[in-house]
């Protein structure tokens, strides 16, 4: 939320997706010699579920500017190309 917020993030992000608790903290600080399988799998998922949470969010921001702008304007054709074949 916010430049001093890393903390606290992580503690969402762990709630969130029922991650280990400090499992960010260890990984963002200390270099895992080994991961285990079950960590690395909810990992991927937690990083699955963000990015589509954050391309619906984006996809909704260009919908909102087509409305404003137009279908053709710089920003609209910008944002598009940004996303590529998932836009739908």
């Amino acid at each position: 939320r916010g430049p001093g917020d890393m903390p606290n993030a992580m503690e969402r992000l762990e709630r969130r997706y029922s991650l280990p608790g400090r499992s960010f903290w260890s990984l963002r600080y200390r270099k895992p010699k080994t991961i285990c399988a079950s960590l690395f799998l909810k990992l991927l998922a937690a990083y699955e579920a963000e990015r589509e949470r954050q391309m619906r969010l984006h996809n909704h921001e260009i919908e909102l500017t087509k409305a404003i702008a137009g279908a053709s304007h710089a920003a609209v054709l910008a944002a598009e190309a940004l996303v590529g074949a998932d836009h739908v």
